[in-house]
């Protein structure tokens, strides 16, 4: 039916690729397990599984419960998968695009990173400044080369990389 809300059976995926050195769950994974049970009810991805892969590695899907939640998504029994970044998912960039491009998508699951859109915005943010601070150094260049000109001989040229573009004097 159109227009009424979609809801997940939601998969909350942790891994760690080396176990901190104690007997008990690593504090990464405890960290992660929190963050992600934080974010699934602050968001409404309730009811959730969780799936944990402590002390393996991302180089290979080869992981039991990354191979179960994957079965899982197969039969229908999870339609949302959240990880803390995309290298929980897994560490080969080209397996993780099958997963999010393809797989995902043909089995109708959503697939979410929670840390991602920080660091979106962190990169737009500096993407943007280091622009910002470009445009406002190239301009100071330009109007001082301007200015230089004019007060110089009655000319006005237009500077690039300190070549000049284009000249215009009042004498012809």
């Amino acid at each position: 039916m159109t227009g009424q809300p979609t809801t997940y059976n939601t998969a909350l995926y942790l891994r760690l690729s080396r176990d901190d050195g104690t007997d008990c769950e690593s504090s990464s994974i405890q960290t992660q397990k929190e963050m992600l049970t934080r974010y699934a009810r602050d968001n409404g991805f309730v009811p959730f599984r969780i799936y944990c892969d402590d002390g393996w590695s991302g180089t290979t899907a080869n992981r039991p419960d990354f191979q179960r939640m994957l079965s899982d998504v197969e039969n229908g029994k999870i339609n949302c998968v959240i990880t803390k970044d995309l290298s929980r998912l897994g560490r080969n960039y080209l397996e993780c695009g099958t997963f999010t491009e393809v797989f995902f998508p043909e089995h109708n699951c959503r697939y979410i990173a929670i840390t991602v859109a920080v660091v979106v915005v962190i990169l737009i943010i500096a993407f943007r400044n280091h622009v910002v601070k470009a445009f406002v150094v190239d301009f100071l260049q330009f109007h001082k080369y301007i200015l230089f000109d004019f007060k110089r001989g009655g000319s006005l040229t237009l500077w690039r990389a300190k070549t000049p573009v284009l000249r215009y004097s009042e004498n012809g």
